[in-house]
C-alpha cells in the first residue's frame, strides 16, 4: 500500500518543514550527558533553542538551570564577525570551558553560516584539550542534514576521540551504541531498564549504553564490551567503537513490539552463543504479553486505522505491532530526512512513508484522511498532536504534550503492552465522544419547536 503524496504542493507552500534542524539533535546528545557542554560558533540565536529541548519536550533537563552557567553556550557571531579571525577567541573559550572541575567534556559545533569562513575547528579542539575535560569538534553536515544527523554525528564524534585505554574486554560483557535518549524523563528510565533486563535475561553484562544519561567518564565503560550492539540512532559511532576496541559488533534494529524485540533478543543470543537462554526468556515473556493483549484486540483494537506520524527508528516497530492487534496503517509520515529510512530496518514497513514534509502538507493530508473517515487514531509525535477528531498516542522526539514521571517503556515486551494500552484508551475516549455528540445531536432534533 502506498502512502498520500505530500509533495503535490503549489508552488507557494513556503511553510517549514517538520523535521528539527541539526542543531537540535546536538542539543539532545549534550542534554543526554549531564557533564558536558556545547560551545556552538553561531549568532545568540543557538541559545535560544534550549526550549526545543529543556521544558518542553524534557522537564528533567538542566541545560539551562540557573543558578549554574548554561550548558549550552556560543560565540555570537554576527554578520560582520562571522568573516574576522576567531580562532584565538574561540580556543580561548573552550580552554575556559574544559577548566571547569564540573565539566566532563567539552563539544564544539558551529550554524551553517560558519562555512563562510572555514574555521579549523580541528586545530582549535587540539589546543583546547590540555586546559583539563577533552574538547571534541562536532564535524560539519550539509545544511539539508537533519536532527537525526546532528545526534549521530556528536556520538561519532565523541566515540572517535574518547580515550579509551585501560579496557579489558571480558566475556558475556555487552554494550549498546545508538540508544536515542532524548530525555531524561520515566519513558527512557523504562526503555533502559528494559533493554538491561534483556541483556540479563541471556546470562549477559550490559557495562555501557550509549547515551544513557551516565557522566562522560562512565561511557568510557564502552571498553570493556565484548560485543558492540548497534542501534540505528549511531551506526557510524558503533562501528568506529568495535574497530577501536575489537569488540564484535552486532546490528541491531530498535526494539519496538514484539516482532522486533523478538529479533533483537535472537541477534544478540546468535552473536552470545545464547540459543538456549534466549528461547527461554522469549517464552517467559510472550506468556505474560500476549494473554493481555488479547482481549484489548478483540474488545477495542481489530479494524481500527492508525496514521504514523514521527521517528523513521520507530516506525517498523509501531507497524508490527499495530498489525498484531488488528489495526490497519493507512498513511505514514517520517520527521525527518529520506536518507534515514534505509538504516531503520531491513524491510521496509508498508504504507510507504513519506519523509520531510512541510507543516502545511501535513496539516493537508491529515486533516483529508480524518474528514474522510479513514482514520481513527495516529500514533505521532508532536507534529501531529493536535488533530481533532481522531485519537492521539504521543511517542518520540518532540513530545511536547505528554511526560512520564514514572518508569513508562516504549520499548521492549513491556513498552508493547504501554503503546497498545494507551491507544486503546485513546480510542475509547474517541468511541465516548463520538457518542455523545450523536446524542446531544438527536437531544436537539427532538426538542419542540418554540411558539413563534
Amino acid at each position: 500500500m502506498t502512502g498520500p503524496d505530500l509533495h503535490e504542493e503549489p508552488a507557494h507552500d513556503l511553510s517549514v518543514p517538520v523535521s528539527p534542524p541539526y542543531s537540535i539533535g546536538v542539543y539532545l546528545a549534550i542534554n543526554a550527558i549531564p557533564d558536558a557542554h556545547l560551545l556552538m560558533d553561531s549568532p545568540r540565536c543557538a541559545y535560544n533553542r534550549i526550549p526545543f529541548v529543556q521544558g518542553n519536550h524534557d522537564w528533567f533537563s538542566d541545560l539551562d538551570a540557573p543558578p549554574q552557567p548554561p550548558r549550552i553556550t556560543n560565540t555570537a557571531l554576527t554578520t560582520s564577525t562571522v568573516v574576522a579571525a576567531r580562532h584565538g577567541q574561540t580556543t580561548e573559550l573552550l580552554r575556559e570551558l574544559a577548566s571547569r572541575p564540573d565539566v566532563g567534556v567539552v563539544f564544539l559545533g558551529a550554524m551553517p553560516m560558519t562555512l563562510l569562513t572555514s574555521p579549523d575547528y580541528g586545530r582549535m579542539t587540539r589546543e583546547a584539550s590540555g586546559a583539563g575535560a577533552p574538547v571534541v569538534a562536532v564535524p560539519y553536515r550539509p545544511v539539508e542534514s537533519d536532527w537525526l544527523d546532528g545526534y549521530a554525528g556528536a556520538i561519532e564524534a565523541l566515540a572517535t576521540q574518547v580515550d579509551l585505554t585501560g579496557g579489558s574486554p571480558r566475556p558475556g560483557a555487552v554494550a549498546i551504541v545508538g540508544y536515542l535518549l532524548d530525555r531524561n524523563e520515566g519513558d527512557h528510565a523504562g526503555n533502559l531498564r528494559e533493554l538491561e533486563r534483556l541483556v540479563a535475561g541471556l546470562g549477559l553484562e550490559l557495562v555501557s549504553t550509549w547515551l544513557d544519561g551516565s557522566p562522560f567518564e562512565r561511557l568510557r565503560l564502552v571498553r570493556d564490551a565484548e560485543v558492540i550492539l548497534s542501534l540505528p540512532y549511531a551506526r557510524a559511532a558503533a562501528k568506529v567503537l568495535a574497530r577501536r576496541t575489537r569488540a564484535r559488533l552486532v546490528e541491531v534494529e530498535l526494539p519496538l513490539g514484539l516482532a522486533a524485540t523478538e529479533r533483537f533478543v535472537g541477534e544478540l543470543a546468535r552473536a552470545m552463543g545464547r540459543e538456549a537462554q534466549a528461547s527461554a526468556l522469549l517464552d517467559r515473556e510472550l506468556r505474560r504479553v500476549v494473554p493481555r493483549l488479547e482481549p484489548v484486540t478483540t474488545q477495542r483494537l481489530m479494524k481500527r486505522r492508525v496514521g504514523y506520524v514521527g521517528d523513521p527508528h520507530m516506525l517498523g516497530g509501531v507497524v508490527d505491532l499495530l498489525a498484531l492487534v488488528g489495526c490497519d496503517v493507512p498513511f505514514a509520515v517520517v520527521t525527518c530526512q529520506a536518507s534515514h529510512l534505509a538504516s531503520s530496518r531491513l524491510a521496509r514497513p508498508s504504507p510507504e512513508p513519506v519523509a520531510s514534509p512541510t507543516r502545511r502538507s501535513l496539516e493537508r493530508l491529515v486533516r483529508e484522511e480524518i474528514e474522510a473517515g479513514r482514520v481513527d487514531a495516529l500514533v505521532t509525535n508532536s507534529a501531529g498532536a493536535l488533530f481533532e477528531g481522531v485519537g492521539i498516542v504521543e511517542l518520540g522526539f518532540p513530545s511536547y504534550f505528554t511526560h512520564a514521571l514514572h518508569e513508562r517503556p516504549f520499548l521492549g515486551f513491556g513498552g508493547a503492552l504501554v503503546i497498545v494500552e494507551a491507544l486503546a484508551n485513546e480510542l475509547g475516549r474517541v468511541e465516548a465522544r463520538r457518542a455523545l455528540s450523536c446524542q446531544r445531536r438527536e437531544a436537539a432534533g427532538r426538542e419542540p419547536q418554540r411558539a413563534q
